[in-house]
């Protein structure tokens, strides 16, 4: 469930920018290593405006949320994975919206949960250590909608499934 590494931040802006050369990479660092040598250019750089500076960080962090959204997609939102990611959302965002319900916690674990995302991360772990992941794959392969519509396409008076289909009904899906 979780990311590889531990910082989200540069798979957006290799997403937002379409660039993941490690060369440009070791040229910005050397570029934003020889700019901190000059604090001029520093104080320059502190002059920009807070809206400019929250509009590219609202780039990208929306980046990030759509890339973990993108990983969630590819890992397959079946029942197993939905449920894994609404408790551990639910749990982070309980954290964040109710603190006071780690009040009783000793301090150091307190220090640990006061996090919303450890809460989270920590419970999508576990649910997926836990949670049995082979019956609902069998499940998944059971149901194929398309073929339910192509069914009920071919034979429009067959009644729906749990309901007593009607002997014309019986009848077609009984010929050749």
């Amino acid at each position: 469930m979780l990311p590889l590494s531990g910082e989200a931040a540069p798979k957006s802006v290799i997403q937002l920018t379409g660039v993941a050369s490690r060369y440009v990479a070791f040229f910005i660092a050397g570029l934003l290593v020889l700019l901190g040598l000059f604090p001029m250019i520093g104080a320059v750089l502190q002059l920009m405006p807070k809206p400019v500076l929250g509009g590219a960080e609202l780039v990208m962090f929306g980046t990030v949320a759509v890339a973990g959204i993108k990983i969630l997609a590819e890992a397959g939102l079946h029942r197993r994975n939905m449920l894994i990611v609404a408790i551990s959302l639910g749990m982070g965002l309980g954290v964040a919206a109710v603190p006071e319900v780690l009040r009783e916690l000793p301090k150091a674990l307190h220090n640990i949960f006061e996090s919303p995302i450890t809460v989270g991360a920590l419970c999508a772990i576990v649910l997926n250590i836990f949670l049995p992941e082979e019956f609902i794959e069998l499940e998944e392969d059971e149901f194929d909608p398309e073929a339910s519509v192509l069914q009920v396409m071919h034979y429009p008076d067959v009644a729906a499934k749990g309901e007593p289909a009607s002997p014309v009904a019986v009848a077609q899906l009984n010929r050749p």
